[in-house]
């Protein structure tokens, strides 16, 4: 005889018990525990590949939040540094000029 479980928090065994065979033929009996096993098995890991599933959704909706937020940053990004850099350029040729009439 072969009971398979259903739900081992009920109180009684009637309502804990899922799939139940009987045989009589030891083998019919090993066959259909490996066949209930696997399922089980596969059952589980259907599960756990859509816990991965949805895992992968939400990093792949963060990382195109992220590059849209790294695209709108670079506009002002690029601007400060055209700024920057000619500042850097203009206060260079002044330093130069100074250095001109100084003699430094």
């Amino acid at each position: 005889m072969f009971v398979g479980l259903k739900d081992d928090n009920k109180r009684t065994s009637y309502e804990a018990i899922g799939v139940s065979m009987f045989s009589s033929i030891r083998s019919t009996v090993i066959s259909f525990v490996t066949i209930f096993e696997l399922i089980w098995r596969q059952q589980e890991l259907y599960q756990q590949l859509s816990k991965f599933h949805q895992r992968i959704e939400t990093y792949e909706l963060i990382n195109k939040q992220l590059n849209d937020t790294i695209v709108d940053l670079k506009a002002p990004i690029k601007f400060l540094a055209t700024i920057t850099s000619t500042i850097l350029y203009l206060d260079s040729r002044k330093f130069i000029s100074y250095s001109k009439f100084c003699n430094y």
